[in-house]
């Protein structure tokens, strides 16, 4: 077996296709299918060839290859870096100190300590930052509740949206704890939005209304559009169809590319705008299963009594152009898709009156003026749009219009503490992600460090500077641990796998990342090149994680910190 993982870690990108196309990817799916036991054999075989070949001509079998982790700086190098590190007083007595240790420490055990100093120190800052007393719930109702995703890039905004008003802010996963795959108007199947870890239990569609009397306009526009960008997209798939297409629509194309290219990047409307539609489950859902994952959606993220009157469930989104990485930018809880489709659904299953009042039967009291709503964060612009307003009781467009103003200003900080951030012109920000030009259209997931399962009031008004998945979660509302173990073993495990993508992309960006994007050549629909051949690229492209040849992202193993009685915890770990 070892022999066998040896010989698929060489082609890494083969690999990882071969268990997409198998393991996830939708069966009408037209990629054709491969089987990693189909690539160990080949690439077995290829070696067999290699070795008699070698034998023939040299008498000798080829070396192995060898991925050396060793520093590469000189010694007082590594001691300066040490000493900013783990933050201790620049003097000359500390310099030799650090250089004396290291000078004895085994070049093979260097990495190992490197690594754990880097972690020690994040460690003890993001504990001092949460070592308080808890002061619990402060408010008696707040005017609104939006539930983000526990994705880093939503911790700023939440930290200013609550900063702006009273607003209270959940941490749950974004697909909002109903394994679904989802299928908007117009599709001709539907597609998983839930973390790989599970597989979809149920189907939520999009549903025209048709008393609207503009519906069949305006889902015709939508449905022209989303035709000629999936003919444009199949004209670059095929072998040789990039050059037709070139001749037929180059005319055409032409003032496009030029507008694109030297007048300012422009934002798209947002999509929701175009239809007065509603997206809800598969009718012949039984009530009683319906009740059960209400229940379940609303235990899980915490919010079982105190209810506002406006509770928003806000999946987000980054929208980016010319970008083959932009799944890397989306919503991991959803399968690397946006979080829209699945907030629209989980807040018509919340407003269902026939719901309700099975919750109310376990014990779960949804007050007759709460309305739930979906939202999407667009996480390029920092800008969060509140979906299906057109369904909005007359009695709550008040609290969602006010709620429409504090959000763009608590986005408009946001973008503000981006920019500083982000190497280019901090005045532009906002407009990357329409830039095709732009390698860079935001930072991602880049600098997570940490994962906090606890109540919002243990990390209100903390700066975490967007380290960390910020998950709610309150013991006390908790006391077999069921809550809790649905936590580790789903969101914090996605959590670690981001993580790592982001750790072994940073520190071996050829090896175990993409490269350079700017060197990037897309190979139909299944992945990119480093120019014209090789294998497969994997991991994240080199701006996602560095700038300028500085790494940005800090390589650090993902810091759990949980907010529950340890033996709990043990229990979970142990089963």
């Amino acid at each position: 077996m070892a022999e066998l993982r040896g010989l698929l870690a060489s082609v890494r990108g083969s690999v990882a296709l071969a268990r997409w196309r198998t393991d996830w990817a939708d069966p009408a799916d037209a990629t054709p299918v491969i089987r990693v036991a189909e690539i160990a054999a080949a690439r077995a075989a290829l070696d067999a060839l290699l070795v008699i070949e070698l034998e023939y001509r040299h008498g000798v079998g080829p070396a192995p290859e060898v991925v050396d982790l060793t520093l590469d700086d000189t010694l007082p190098a590594r001691a300066a870096s040490a000493i900013e590190v783990l933050g201790l007083p620049a003097t000359a007595e500390v310099h030799a100190a650090v250089t004396d240790v290291l000078a004895h420490v085994p070049e093979r055990l260097r990495p190992a300590i490197w690594q754990r100093a880097q972690e020690r120190r994040f460690d003890h800052e993001a504990l001092t930052l949460l070592d308080r007393p808890d002061p619990g719930r402060t408010l008696p109702r707040a005017s609104s509740q939006v539930v983000f995703c526990i994705d880093v890039r939503s911790e700023g905004l939440r930290r200013n949206l609550e900063a702006i008003g009273d607003d209270e802010t959940i941490g749950f996963a974004g697909f909002f704890g109903i394994p679904m795959s989802v299928q908007e108007v117009g599709w001709s199947h539907d597609e998983a939005r839930c973390p790989v870890l599970v597989a979809p239990t149920t189907v939520a569609c999009e549903i025209a209304d048709p008393a609207d009397p503009g519906v069949k306009r305006r889902l015709g526009r939508r449905a022209a559009e989303g035709a000629a960008v999936a003919s444009h997209k199949g004209s670059k798939r095929l072998p040789g169809a990039p050059f037709v297409a070139a001749e037929a629509m180059g005319v055409f194309s032409a003032v496009r590319a030029a507008r694109r290219t030297f007048v300012a990047p422009t934002r798209r409307p947002p999509a929701s705008s175009a239809s007065r539609t509603q997206v809800r489950f598969d009718p012949a859902v039984g009530l009683e299963q319906r009740v059960f994952w209400a229940e379940s959606v609303l235990q899980t993220m915490g919010l079982t009594d105190r209810f506002a009157r406006l509770v928003v469930l806000c999946g987000h989104t980054s929208e980016t152009v010319n970008n083959p990485h932009a799944t890397s930018l989306e919503c991991g809880a959803c399968g690397g898709a946006g979080g829209a489709m699945n907030a629209r659904a989980v807040a018509t299953l919340l407003n269902d009156v026939d719901v309700r009042s099975g919750l109310a039967g376990r014990g779960i009291h949804v007050p007759d003026d709460t309305w739930f709503t979906g939202a999407i964060h667009e996480t390029t612009t920092d800008a969060v749009e509140l979906l299906d307003l057109h369904l909005l009781p007359e009695s709550h467009r008040v609290d969602a219009a006010e709620l429409e103003v504090r959000l763009a200003a608590a986005g408009r900080r946001q973008s503000v503490a981006r920019a500083g951030a982000l190497p280019g012109d901090p005045d532009r920000v906002r407009d990357r992600g329409a830039d095709w030009a732009q390698p860079r259209p935001e930072w991602g997931l880049a600098t997570n460090a940490a994962f906090v399962i606890a109540p919002r009031s243990a990390t209100a008004a903390v700066d975490l500077a967007g380290r960390a998945f910020l998950h709610s979660y309150d013991a006390a509302d908790d006391p077999e641990g069921s809550v809790l173990e649905a936590i580790m073993t789903a969101p914090l495990v996605v959590g670690h796998w981001i993580s790592a993508q982001y750790y072994f992309s940073s520190v071996d960006p050829d090896g175990f990342g993409a490269g350079d994007k700017l060197l990037h050549n897309p190979v139909g629909s299944l992945g990119v090149l480093t120019g014209a051949s090789g294998d497969l690229r994997v991991g994240l492209p080199l701006q996602s994680t560095h700038a300028g040849g500085v790494a940005h992202h800090q390589p650090l193993r993902l810091l759990a910190m949980i907010q529950a009685d340890p033996t709990t915890i043990d229990a979970i770990i142990a089963r």
